[in-house]
Protein backbone atom coordinates (compact mmCIF):
# COMPACT_ATOMS: atom_id res chain seq x y z
CA UNK A 1 0.00 0.00 0.00
CA UNK A 2 2.88 2.61 1.15
CA UNK A 3 3.93 2.05 -2.67
CA UNK A 4 0.92 2.86 -3.64
CA UNK A 5 0.68 5.97 -2.46
CA UNK A 6 4.36 7.00 -2.88
CA UNK A 7 3.63 6.40 -6.47
CA UNK A 8 0.65 8.60 -6.81
CA UNK A 9 2.41 11.21 -4.77
CA UNK A 10 4.95 12.30 -7.57
CA UNK A 11 2.04 12.33 -10.40
CA UNK A 12 1.36 15.83 -11.33
CA UNK A 13 -1.95 14.83 -13.01
CA UNK A 14 -4.70 16.30 -13.49
CA UNK A 15 -7.63 15.59 -10.80
CA UNK A 16 -10.31 14.71 -14.24
CA UNK A 17 -7.92 11.47 -14.70
CA UNK A 18 -8.07 10.46 -11.50
CA UNK A 19 -10.07 7.36 -11.95
CA UNK A 20 -8.07 5.93 -14.77
CA UNK A 21 -4.26 7.10 -12.81
CA UNK A 22 -5.49 5.62 -9.42
CA UNK A 23 -7.03 2.33 -10.99
CA UNK A 24 -3.77 1.88 -12.69
CA UNK A 25 -1.47 1.91 -10.16
CA UNK A 26 -4.42 -0.21 -7.80
CA UNK A 27 -3.52 -3.03 -10.84
CA UNK A 28 0.23 -2.25 -10.90
CA UNK A 29 0.74 -2.91 -7.29
CA UNK A 30 -2.11 -6.12 -7.50
CA UNK A 31 -4.20 -4.08 -4.44
CA UNK A 32 -7.78 -4.96 -4.15
CA UNK A 33 -9.83 -2.35 -4.31
CA UNK A 34 -14.06 -1.12 -4.30
CA UNK A 35 -16.06 1.59 -5.24
CA UNK A 36 -19.10 1.05 -2.62
CA UNK A 37 -22.16 2.91 -3.52
CA UNK A 38 -26.27 3.12 -2.45
CA UNK A 39 -28.58 2.31 -4.24
CA UNK A 40 -30.94 5.31 -3.70
CA UNK A 41 -29.83 8.75 -3.71
CA UNK A 42 -29.58 10.97 -0.57
CA UNK A 43 -30.76 14.43 -0.19
CA UNK A 44 -27.14 15.53 -1.39
CA UNK A 45 -27.42 13.32 -4.34
CA UNK A 46 -25.62 9.77 -4.21
CA UNK A 47 -22.74 9.42 -1.98
CA UNK A 48 -19.96 6.44 -2.82
CA UNK A 49 -17.06 5.08 -1.51
CA UNK A 50 -13.04 4.59 -2.35
CA UNK A 51 -11.95 1.35 -0.51
CA UNK A 52 -8.52 0.14 -1.16
CA UNK A 53 -7.29 -2.48 0.86
CA UNK A 54 -10.30 -2.52 3.14
CA UNK A 55 -9.00 1.23 4.25
CA UNK A 56 -11.41 3.71 3.16
CA UNK A 57 -9.94 6.38 1.25
CA UNK A 58 -12.32 9.35 0.25
CA UNK A 59 -15.87 9.84 -0.97
CA UNK A 60 -18.06 11.83 -2.58
CA UNK A 61 -21.18 13.10 -4.05
CA UNK A 62 -23.00 12.84 -7.62
CA UNK A 63 -26.38 13.41 -9.35
CA UNK A 64 -25.60 10.11 -10.29
CA UNK A 65 -23.56 6.61 -9.00
CA UNK A 66 -21.02 7.80 -11.95
CA UNK A 67 -20.64 11.88 -10.44
CA UNK A 68 -20.09 10.63 -7.13
CA UNK A 69 -17.36 7.86 -9.01
CA UNK A 70 -15.72 10.37 -10.12
CA UNK A 71 -15.91 12.87 -7.14
CA UNK A 72 -14.40 10.01 -4.65
CA UNK A 73 -11.27 9.42 -7.31
CA UNK A 74 -10.85 12.81 -7.34
CA UNK A 75 -10.89 13.51 -3.62
CA UNK A 76 -8.45 10.59 -3.14
CA UNK A 77 -6.21 12.11 -5.70
CA UNK A 78 -6.44 15.36 -3.63
CA UNK A 79 -5.96 13.80 -0.24
CA UNK A 80 -3.00 12.09 -1.44
CA UNK A 81 -1.81 16.10 -2.44
CA UNK A 82 -2.12 17.00 0.61
CA UNK A 83 -0.40 14.34 2.80
CA UNK A 84 2.79 15.13 -0.04
CA UNK A 85 2.43 19.10 1.38
CA UNK A 86 2.28 18.20 4.75
CA UNK A 87 5.00 15.52 4.97
CA UNK A 88 7.32 18.08 2.86
CA UNK A 89 6.69 20.67 5.38
CA UNK A 90 7.39 18.48 8.08
CA UNK A 91 10.47 17.47 6.63
CA UNK A 92 11.42 21.33 6.04
CA UNK A 93 10.91 21.93 10.19
CA UNK A 94 13.12 19.02 11.31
Amino acid sequence: MQTFLFSLLNTLADASHSIDLISTQINKYHLHSDFECADKATSNGFHGHLIIEHIEIADGYGINKKLAKKQAYSNALKSISTAKSFSLELRNET
